[in-house]
């Protein structure tokens, strides 16, 4: 039972990572020096009231906050689910993420996005609604620099 039940889970699991958007980017400074520690970007799930978050036409639900810290590389790299195909309720598409940059606890950045499709750069995304900046900021080829160093 024990390994049927594992089985299952493995498979859903598969079928939403399958179906996932893959996160890219760097944090930089402003000397373009990478930044491979002390920095963390945090993806929280917004508009979908009341209602639980699936992965559309399964029962797989989709955790509200997610967050990355570059590689030692300076990369973010990971998956998360596309806005494009989340339900909550009866609709589908029309949540966004929050996403904040971090600089150790410091807020250095924050803005919402929506994330669709099999890939989104950090640095090359088009913001989704009006949000506040703190600090400075510069995309560059799929790089995001801030003002903060560690």
């Amino acid at each position: 039972m024990k390994s049927t039940t594992r089985t299952l889970l493995c498979l859903l699991l598969l079928a939403c990572v399958s179906r996932a958007t893959v996160i890219s980017g760097q944090i930089t400074d402003l000397t373009g020096a990478i930044q491979t520690s002390n920095r963390s970007v945090r993806f929280v799930l917004e508009n979908c009231g009341n209602n639980l978050p699936l992965v559309a036409g399964s029962s797989v639900v989709v955790p509200a906050t997610l967050t990355m810290v570059p590689n030692v590389a300076g990369n973010l790299v990971g998956t998360i689910v596309g806005n494009d195909i989340i339900s909550c309720g009866t609709t589908i598409g029309q949540t966004y993420y929050q996403v904040t940059i971090f600089a150790g606890t410091q807020q250095a950045y924050q803005n919402n996005y929506s994330i669709t499709g099999p890939a989104w750069n950090l640095a090359t995304a088009f913001l989704n609604y009006t949000g506040y900046l703190l600090g400075d900021m510069i995309y560059g080829a799929g790089t995001w620099m801030d003002r903060f160093s560690p």
